[in-house]
């Protein structure tokens, strides 16, 4: 069965606006991101069927490490908190991402835009 959303289907409907454009069908349900600020670029992948978030990050050594995050996910922003208490929200109309660190009262912010990297294969 399935269900409309002002003549769309539901599993298709996701539009992710300002500079995320229309994920294609095939992909509607992972978005890949590409956020940078004045230390470099980190991807990050919105799973909205998961409800999660994969983020990549470096880490000193040079390798690269991942998490996946549970999300709360709306027409307005994407927001996930980490285990040892930074939270993260981006807002889907500007692209804009906020992280604030444990402990931390100021935030870093990131510009995001659509990316093209995979999302890695993450094994429990």
């Amino acid at each position: 069965m399935s269900h409309k959303i002002r003549g769309l289907c539901a599993a298709c409907a996701f539009v992710a606006v300002g500079p995320f454009m229309a994920a294609s069908p095939a992909s509607a349900n992972v978005l890949s991101l590409i956020c940078s600020d004045t230390t470099g670029g980190y991807n990050f992948w919105v799973d909205f069927g998961a409800r999660t978030v994969t983020q990549g990050f470096p880490w000193a050594n040079g390798s690269k490490g991942y998490g996946v995050f549970p999300a709360t996910i709306t027409g307005a922003s994407v927001a996930w908190s980490e285990p040892d208490g930074g939270r993260t929200s981006l807002d889907r109309r500007t692209g804009r991402m906020s992280f604030f660190a444990p402990g931390v009262q100021v935030a870093r912010y990131f510009q995001c835009s659509k990316g093209s990297t995979p999302r890695p294969v993450t094994r429990f």
